[in-house]
């Protein structure tokens, strides 16, 4: 319906996250040894970048990745 009848199988949405998911995957080990006020204090400097004007594309992977149950849906 939505596919356009190609009978993609999210291949194409898998080739556009590789790389983000990638990036997220090797922040994970780092993120995970932080503390509660670490994690604090990155959050804190990722809004400083948002509003500096950084792209919201860019720090989207370093947010998912500090804070990946963000990404559960229920």
């Amino acid at each position: 319906m939505f596919g356009g009848g190609g009978g993609d199988d999210g291949e194409a949405a898998k080739r556009r996250y590789k790389d983000t998911v990638a990036l997220v995957n090797r922040l994970e080990p780092e993120v995970s040894a932080l503390s509660d006020a670490d994690l604090r204090a990155r959050t804190s400097a990722l809004q400083e970048r948002a509003r500096a004007g950084e792209s919201l594309g860019s720090l989207l992977p370093v947010r998912i990745g500090q804070h990946p149950e963000s990404l559960i849906i229920s």
